[in-house]
């Protein structure tokens, strides 16, 4: 399983979307995040108090809107331990794999 990502660069790809406060009507861009779950989430703005926190969803068999939009945020069980994929329903794997995306194409 590859490393997963430290704090610093999720922060840094997080920080690249548009807060929930801003009132985004157009979203350019998003987050795609793969767990060691195989889940797929994607984030397309900043949420909550936290630098790591964002709203998006999971993609998942059969989904066709991105309007149901959960919240999500990046978290370790202790100090030192890699980042989770945490949901209101739990932890959805470590995050493997975030990259930033383009959605104009």
């Amino acid at each position: 399983m590859p490393d997963a990502l430290t704090e610093g660069a999720l922060e840094e790809l997080l920080a690249r979307l548009p807060s929930e406060h801003d009132g985004p009507d157009d979203i350019a861009r998003r987050v795609r995040f793969e767990t060691s779950e195989g889940r797929t989430v994607f984030a397309f703005v900043r949420a909550g108090a936290g630098k790591l926190g964002f709203a998006g969803w999971e993609a998942k068999s059969g989904r066709a809107a991105e309007d149901e939009w959960e919240y999500f945020v990046l978290g370790a069980e202790k100090p030192g331990d890699p980042l989770q994929l945490i949901n209101k329903n739990g932890p959805l794997g470590i995050v493997v794999e975030a990259e930033l995306e383009d959605r104009g194409s």
